[in-house]
């Protein structure tokens, strides 16, 4: 029986492949299977698992400096209010849905005095929903 994974079905499974040792068949077929699953569209659902798999690695990176346990929660959170906001809009990919998606974020998470995100994992799905406005360039999880 398949099913779509959520956001935080890939959250998980990504870091179950990071805590298995480099190399190992488990981590590549874990990490593989990812990659088949990869991001088909560029639908505001599509963006918010980009920025919650972003918001996890920033966290990661994150914790190893500061090791403050309660800023991923504290980010989710600040996710899944934005999420609700767009919540009828997760399957459209127009100018009009991602900019309500922009201005959902906007809302949720700290930003600069310009009014751009200051948080870097916004700030990088922003740019890559400008480029998929601009291009058609499908979203990333790694640019």
């Amino acid at each position: 029986m398949s099913r779509t994974l959520t956001a935080a079905d890939r959250t998980a499974l990504i870091r179950l492949a990071h805590s298995l040792p480099k190399g190992s068949e488990e981590r590549k077929t874990l990490l593989a299977g990812l990659k088949v699953a990869s991001l088909p569209d560029g639908t505001v659902g599509t963006f918010l698992l980009v920025l919650s798999s972003k918001l996890t690695q920033y966290d990661q990176r994150a914790t190893k400096k500061d090791g403050n346990i309660y800023r991923l929660s504290l980010l989710f959170a600040a996710l899944q209010k934005a999420g609700k906001r767009v919540a009828k809009l997760k399957d459209e990919d127009s100018p009009e849905a991602l900019q309500a998606l922009k201005d959902a974020l906007l809302r949720e998470f700290t930003k600069d005095l310009r009014g751009r995100p200051d948080l870097p994992p916004v700030a990088n799905v922003f740019k890559q929903i400008d480029a998929f406005l601009s291009s058609g360039k499908l979203p990333s999880l790694r640019g």
